[in-house]
């Protein structure tokens, strides 16, 4: 447990960061079109982490992309990712969307796995999380969307038991975490029971003007060597796909399978995201009796990040 409550002590001290930020100044510079991941990194990135910065442009841009939402393009580009699960994986009955934005692929890629029990989407930004799921749920069909938990939740910390979602989806969901590669795919690895299918961008696969792109916003890169050094890991497929969104920012696949996990227990019920121990849910809250911690429910949404817990110690008395 020491490990985890030093974990908890980093969180606070990074959110405590947060009450000496310029919101509404940050705001006006993406109002007035500025890269802002770039402005807040450059005016607080010694102040924040990386995660913050990213979870506040994500929550800035909250409705973009529904705004600009094309039916067409995102059917054909979820196909890839429907196609590359048919092909690698059976009888997945849990799929889990990390960084799903606003939904507009999670909904896609999920109305053609009518055939799977438990479905869970997350992101870093509760705005996204909010207005998605009003998106997702005028674009499911209802047994579909009663069978789906969105959250608010970190790739670095995902609410799950080890070996608890059989398969878990990203799309460009890594791309903007440059650096931390290897803790992610290793978090990944661990909630995944059977697998992972990533559409990401490919920094080795690339041509030269993606790539310095890619190095200017800090992307992801070394996915595939890295893959080739975790022992839990198989890449099954690594290629660029043909259908992608942004020409500028093309779409590689990545199939991993997992090599080694602990077989039939499969818990798909949320547990704290420090100490990965379990959670008693109530109306509007979910209360860690383990740590003393409580993790709020707004709107419906569970707000599972490490820095949203918030000291509950009465709860258990």
């Amino acid at each position: 447990m020491k490990e985890a409550t030093n974990l908890n002590e980093n969180y606070f001290t990074m959110n405590s960061t947060l009450s000496h930020i310029n919101l509404p100044e940050i705001k006006e510079a993406y109002e007035r079109g500025e890269n802002i991941m770039h402005f807040i990194e450059e005016k607080y990135g010694e102040l924040l982490s990386r995660e913050q910065i990213i979870e506040i442009s994500y929550d800035l841009q909250a409705g973009t992309y529904i705004a600009n939402y094309d039916a067409d393009s995102v059917d054909k580009y979820t196909l890839k990712h429907f196609e590359l699960i048919r092909e690698y994986f059976t009888n997945v009955n849990s799929v889990l969307d990390v960084g799903c934005g606003e939904l507009c692929n999670t909904q896609a890629l999920f109305n053609r796995m009518n055939n799977v029990d438990h479905f869970f989407a997350c992101d870093i930004s509760f705005s996204r999380c909010q207005v998605g799921k009003q998106f997702y749920q005028s674009h499911v069909d209802k047994n579909i969307f009663d069978r789906t938990k969105i959250f608010v939740g970190e790739l670095l910390m995902l609410p799950f038991e080890d070996n608890s979602i059989d398969l878990i989806v990203t799309s460009h969901a890594l791309e903007p975490n440059g650096g931390k590669e290897e803790i992610i795919l290793s978090e990944l690895l661990r909630v995944a029971r059977k697998g992972l299918v990533l559409l990401e961008p490919s920094y080795e696969l690339s041509d030269d003007a993606q790539r310095q792109r890619m190095d200017s916003f800090n992307y992801i890169k070394g996915i595939p060597d890295l893959l080739q050094t975790l022992s839990n890991a198989k890449v099954l497929h690594n290629g660029l796909t043909t259908n992608y969104i942004n020409p500028q920012n093309r779409t590689a696949a990545f199939v991993i399978q997992k090599t080694n996990n602990s077989g039939s227990v499969q818990n798909l019920s949320f547990v704290d995201p420090v100490s990965k121990t379990g959670l008693i849910e109530n109306e509007n809250y979910f209360y860690s009796p383990i740590r003393g911690v409580s993790y709020p429910v707004i709107e419906n949404l569970p707000i599972l990040r490490p820095n949203a817990g918030i000291i509950t110690s009465s709860l258990s008395r």
